[in-house]
């Protein structure tokens, strides 16, 4: 019956907030500022001076953090990335628990991986990718005990986006699944986002 839940809740999760995440990952794109639009060069005429400044050199990117090189295990990777998930240096922990995911798929840590990568993209107000991050988890670990916490993510993320049907949505969804074993701090947190959302009582 429990697993019969799930899957109903995948089912009326899947359509609603899967297409509006794909929908927010893609912007139009921008058009090209008339300034910089090679029929907007006009050269200067012969012999005229130069001009006494000079233009500004262009910002350097920043660069990403570097991939961890893979270990020789799961659980080695996972010891080597636990300092930036402690010190919530959500740059170092996304590359960290990206590669992790990608190295292992079928590691234990792989739920408590796309938990911790869903907040690092969530405390840089990457509410969208966050999204997505928790709507996974929760589909392909129901029965973990990160789920409920996907599922705040996602209600959290959504609210972020200014969603709050679909945030109210999600909340239902983990009162309906989750509600009897919540933990008082994730009952909390659910009830701050009903509120942010204003969800019917």
């Amino acid at each position: 019956f429990k697993l019969r839940q799930l899957e109903e809740g995948f089912a009326r999760m899947k359509g609603d907030v899967e297409f509006r995440l794909n929908a927010l990952e893609k912007p139009a794109g921008e058009p090209v500022p008339a300034e910089t639009s090679p029929a907007a060069v006009v050269p200067p005429p012969a012999g005229a001076p130069k001009p006494a400044v000079a233009a500004p050199a262009p910002k350097p990117v920043a660069a990403a953090p570097a991939a961890p090189v893979k270990g020789a295990n799961a659980n080695a990777d996972w010891a080597a990335a636990a300092p930036v998930v402690r010190a919530k240096d959500w740059p170092a922990v996304e590359s960290a628990m990206t590669a992790f995911i990608a190295n292992w798929p079928t590691a234990s840590q792989i739920p408590q991986a796309r938990l911790n990568l869903g907040r690092s993209l969530a405390g840089r107000n990457q509410h969208a990718a966050a999204a997505k991050v928790f709507l996974e988890l929760y589909q392909t670990a129901p029965r973990t005990i990160q789920a409920p916490e996907g599922l705040l993510g996602l209600a959290t993320a959504l609210n972020g986006l200014a969603k709050p049907k679909d945030a109210c949505k999600v909340l239902a969804e983990l009162d309906s699944v989750y509600g009897a074993t919540l933990k008082p701090a994730q009952q909390d947190a659910a009830k701050a986002q009903r509120t942010k959302a204003k969800c019917a009582a």
